[in-house]
């Protein structure tokens, strides 16, 4: 009877050691976990701040585009000032008293012109590449969708690992409590 008692004790030592040591593994894969989850936040948060700068790009890609729409205007009201001046500088040649004054009108408008389309060059070039932004902070939106994905599994594996090591932490309670009975 002692032997079997003493058998039954240097199992349920081995069954402890067995439990404490999924116990310590539990322990490490929560803490790998919380090291993970933790790594996974601060990419959400770099992602989340990304986001932000990005919505004041936008803000500023619409005023740009408001200023482009402006110099539309401009460009229209120019060229019917263009237009009006070359149709005075028809009848300017008609009337040879007046030919060098509007030689040098039809000049100056050319100027404004050249001007104007520069200006409506570097606008244009301006939209393109804030369409180039825009379609960069669409990527980023869908980098912070991902990190909230992997944030709710890994949140979700590091509750199931804590119920693991809870229950765990009752089966060794138990056990410990069992020997302690015997022993006595």
């Amino acid at each position: 009877m002692l032997e079997t008692w003493k058998s039954k004790v240097e199992e349920l030592k081995k069954e402890k050691t067995t439990v404490e040591a999924r116990v310590t593994a539990s322990e490490s894969q929560v803490e790998e976990l919380k090291k993970e989850k933790t790594t996974v936040e601060a990419r959400v948060t770099a992602s989340e701040s990304q986001v932000e700068e990005l919505k004041k790009e936008k803000t500023r890609v619409t005023a740009s585009e408001s200023q482009v729409e402006e110099l539309k205007k401009e460009k229209t009201t120019v060229e019917a000032r263009v237009t009006a001046s070359e149709s005075q500088v028809e009848e300017l040649k008609k009337e040879k008293t007046r030919v060098t004054a509007s030689e040098s009108q039809v000049e100056e408008l050319k100027k404004e012109k050249t001007t104007v389309e520069a200006r409506v060059t570097a606008s244009e070039s301006q939209v393109e590449e804030l369409k180039k932004e825009k379609t960069r902070v669409t990527a980023s939106e869908s980098q912070v969708e991902e990190l909230k994905k992997e944030k709710t599994t890994v949140e979700a594996r590091v509750t199931a690992s804590e119920s693991q090591v809870e229950e765990l932490k009752r089966e060794h309670r138990q056990i410990t409590s069992g020997i302690l009975c015997w022993l006595r």
